[in-house]
């Protein structure tokens, strides 16, 4: 650009740092509202763009688009290059074998910046609990480039007008039109990535640029009150719903205009002063590497450490930020500025690339370790192959310890109770020789069940433990699955078990079509998983098989959203189980499916549909009743819930901490609680027993 050139502004950058930061800290689970992050940047960027273009054109009277485009490629590429080369080495190091998505489509995403439309036809953005993409993050860059883009081609018209800002206004009132009504026909997904559903924010910073550059303000102190009103947002908000587009997005946008419209009216004043700080000015001069590198990092370090959120935050952040800054110096800067090859003043930066290498190289080590300590890359991947391997290859063991059952006859005037098992029960050893139990449906807490019949009543026995090997279990299930098989695993050697898991977030089990509420779940990605659980079970020859769905209450047919309420979708579900049955049980394992219990907190879906997890466990409870022994409950509904109250704790953690699934320090008592429905305790008893308290009701 020749002529007049933007000048630099320090708490832009701020505002930048706290942004990234935010997203970050989202990322890792400690700031549930931190993604209001992303809207800040769509409406500073919608703000610079404009403004570039404003100055360009004063001072040229053209707008050269080509020149545009060049500059904005220069400065994107090539940390995109560098995010690459990092998902590489995360999949390499990750050895991440889980289906939820494919890479290819997710690098296509990336060199395209097609990636939000690219998600919405994959697992979804809010399947936080599936496997997630190492490129997830990168659909609010395609969002920008897309800005970016088509934006100029409308600057050339708009901006030439007198009344730019005006025109402006007026399509930033058709974006916010947009945004408003379109969640009553779109799916929150839909909403959240769609590059038109986004138009608002970055349409508002584009407005507010055109307006300052026609007038000459000086605005009142608005940016305090809008950093508390941002700041409280990203305490208080959870993941986007139908409603949050409903007041709460605009909110944002709105104080992010007016802390921008501050620090560009007031440089003397004081949240100028304070976001103009050389630590927030810095992060932010290094924000887009840090938002490029930071989710890659964040799963490598997730899945090595159980750390809290807040500490993970903290760790991420810590590992890169000295990445960016790295990537800033003797990359992205260079290629921006045209002089690869004259970096400059190497010396002043020896130290901090000394201890980017130190950083790294220390992650790097401690994260081998970690991975010494669990299965290894290699492993899983061995047991993929042995797993996935013709069905007469690996028959030499045959399973002769499961699929026992008793039988009890009773006369016809003969009444026998059974107490109930609650979870305000402790979780102890049983007995040399269990007592016989029947799978109901939650029973109240302290209430026994009477059972009069004429008929003898098969009661199954727990699964008899292998004396000459672990005892082999097959997981199989969505998000809940993957929990499930990730917790037993953890504890395999105190269990005496040897674990195969075939789950992963977001997949169903119906065949036909894979649909979640109103959008499509990998079909195919979930169609080969459903697909494998024959030659899997074949393969594997286990000695108990686990189902475990989180709730897949309701399926999008027929134009609308039907639950297991309706006889026509709870008759379509039992078929799903009949062939999930027929598939899982065919080495003669008794295959073990596991209650739900209700969404802790969150008793509805998206967009609010009724979760009726009560029609759920009736339709599997009476479906399981009908075809046991070979299928068998585990009632984890009844450990966990009082009434609609699900939210049981364990030595007072919870016992799903992020109310849906197993993990953090109660998983083992709570997998102790699991297995005592299926197996014989292994030899040493149970270690990780512990009481369950439930939720008052």
């Amino acid at each position: 650009m020749t002529g007049r050139r933007l000048e630099y502004n320090g708490a832009l950058d701020g505002i930048r740092a706290l942004a990234v930061l935010a997203v970050i800290w989202y990322h890792a689970g400690a700031l549930g509202g931190g993604w209001i992050g992303v809207e800040v940047f769509f409406v500073l960027s919608g703000y610079l763009i404009t403004a570039i273009l404003l100055l360009e054109r004063d001072a040229t009277g053209r707008t050269d688009l080509v020149d545009f485009w060049r500059r904005r490629a220069r400065r994107l590429l090539p940390g995109i290059g560098l995010l690459v080369v990092l998902v590489a080495i995360y999949v390499a190091v990750s050895g991440d074998l889980r289906p939820s998505r494919s890479i290819d489509d997710d690098l296509l995403g990336l060199l395209t910046y097609t990636s939000n439309w690219t998600t919405l036809g994959g697992d979804g953005y809010w399947q936080q609990f599936s496997a997630p993409s190492p490129l997830r993050h990168a659909w609010s860059l395609a969002v920008e480039e897309q800005f970016y883009l088509l934006y100029p081609l409308l600057a050339i018209v708009v901006l030439r007008s007198q009344r730019r800002d005006r025109w402006l206004a007026g399509l930033t009132l058709v974006a916010l039109a947009w945004q408003l009504t379109a969640p009553r026909w779109l799916g929150v997904e839909r909403v959240y990535l769609g590059t038109d559903t986004r138009a608002f924010g970055l349409l508002a910073g584009a407005t507010m640029a055109a307006v300052l550059a026609r007038r000459t303000l000086r605005a009142p102190a608005l940016a305090g009150p809008a950093l508390a009103v941002l700041a409280v947002l990203a305490a208080v908000l959870d993941d986007a719903t139908t409603s949050t587009f409903a007041g709460p997005f605009q909110l944002v946008v709105v104080a992010s205009l007016a802390v921008v419209v501050d620090v560009v009216t007031r440089p003397d004043g004081a949240a100028h002063r304070v976001l103009a700080v050389e630590p927030l000015r810095l992060v932010g001069r290094w924000s887009y590497g840090i938002y490029l590198y930071h989710w890659p990092i964040l799963l490598l370090v997730d899945d090595r450490f159980d750390l809290g959120a807040a500490t993970l935050a903290v760790l991420v952040t810590m590992v890169t930020v000295p990445l960016a800054a790295a990537s800033y110096r003797f990359v992205e800067g260079p290629v921006r500025a045209g002089r690869l090859g004259g970096l400059g003043r190497p010396a002043r930066w020896l130290a901090p690339t000394a201890s980017v290498a130190v950083v790294v190289t220390i992650a790097a080590f401690v994260a081998g370790t970690a991975a010494e300590d669990a299965p290894t890359a290699a492993a899983v991947a061995d047991r993929e192959i042995t797993v996935n391997a013709p069905a007469g290859t690996a028959t030499t063991t045959t399973n002769t310890t499961t699929a026992t059952t008793t039988t009890t006859t009773t006369t016809t005037t003969t009444t026998t109770t059974i107490a109930a098992s609650t979870s305000a029960a402790p979780i102890t050893q049983p007995a040399a020789s269990p007592p016989s139990t029947v799978a109901t449906t939650t029973p109240p807490p302290t209430s026994s069940i009477v059972v009069t019949t004429t008929q003898p009543v098969v009661v199954p026995s727990l699964v008899a433990r292998p004396a000459d090997r672990p005892l082999r279990v097959y997981v199989a299930g969505d998000s809940l699955g993957v929990s499930v098989g990730e917790a037993l695993d953890a504890s395999a050697d105190d269990f005496g078990l040897d674990v195969f898991t075939r789950a992963a977030g977001g997949c169903g089990f119906d065949r036909e079509r894979m649909q979640y509420f109103n959008a499509d779940f990998e079909p195919e990605a979930c169609r080969d998983l459903v697909d494998s659980w024959r030659p899997d079970v074949l393969a594997f020859q286990p000695d108990a098989v686990v189902v475990a769905y989180a709730g897949w209450w309701g399926w999008f047919r027929d134009g609308r959203v039907q639950t297991q309420c309706e006889p026509e979708l709870a008759q379509h579900v039992r078929g799903l189980y009949d062939r999930a049955l027929a598939d899982l049980d065919a080495s003669g394992a008794p295959v073990f499916f596991i209650s739900p219990a209700n969404w802790e907190g969150d008793p509805v879906g998206p967009e609010g549909i009724p979760t009726f997890f009560d029609c759920v466990r009736s339709v599997l409870t009476d479906w399981v009743d009908a075809n046991s022994p070979a299928a068998r409950l585990v009632d984890v509904a009844g450990m966990l819930c009082r009434g609609d109250r699900c939210d049981a704790t364990i030595d007072g953690a919870p016992a799903r901490p992020d109310r849906i699934h197993f993990g953090g320090p109660s998983a083992p008592a709570m997998m102790t609680a699991i297995l005592r429905e299926m197996v014989e305790p292994p030899p040493i008893g149970w270690i990780h027993a512990a009481e369950i308290t439930p939720p008052p009701g």
